[in-house]
């Protein structure tokens, strides 16, 4: 979404499903307007909130982000934020709950979320190389992959009730 100043970000949209209607949309954007990033993945939680992920160049504090559509952002960071399922679930615009940026060195924005029973939320994300990692509800890091797949572009991936996980990519 491009703004009168040029800048693009991006925005969080509820949706009705009854008739598709717009509920609210929320931008989420920062005062610095030399920060880069872009938002590529969004899943439910169990308690009714959501979770939007993507890439930011810098940490930035969770209400202070601003995206930028299309792709991948050079030398960006995996991010996360929550939005609660009380402010999911109203009709006005929704405050962030937590954001987690990857502050590892590695590079590349997250690919996919996925939730799994236990509330564990599973990212993907890379850019010539892809790391898996597991954060808690609360948006901790549990564990990550590190280097295991170097060379390796993965794009998405899914979670069953018993905590088995596949991937692909190319």
């Amino acid at each position: 979404m491009l703004e009168e100043d040029g800048k693009a970000k991006i925005f969080m949209s509820k949706i009705n499903a009854d008739d598709g209607a717009i509920v609210w949309t929320k931008k989420v954007n920062s005062n610095d307007a030399s920060l880069n990033a872009s938002a590529e993945t969004v899943a439910f939680t169990s308690d009714g909130g959501f979770l939007v992920g993507g890439g930011v160049d810098s940490i930035i504090p969770a209400g202070e982000m601003r995206f930028k559509s299309g792709g991948q952002v050079e030398e960006s960071k995996a991010w996360i934020c929550k939005v609660s399922a009380s402010q999911a679930a109203g009709d006005e615009e929704p405050e962030i709950e937590w954001a987690w940026t990857n502050s590892d060195g590695r590079q590349g924005n997250a690919k996919a979320i996925r939730v799994d029973s236990s509330d564990n939320i599973f990212t993907v994300a890379g850019a010539a190389s892809t790391t898996l990692y597991k954060l808690n509800s609360s948006g901790v890091v549990q564990w990550d992959t590190g280097s295991d797949y170097n060379d390796m572009q993965l794009n998405d991936l899914s979670v069953n009730s018993d905590g088995t996980m596949a991937m692909v990519g190319h």
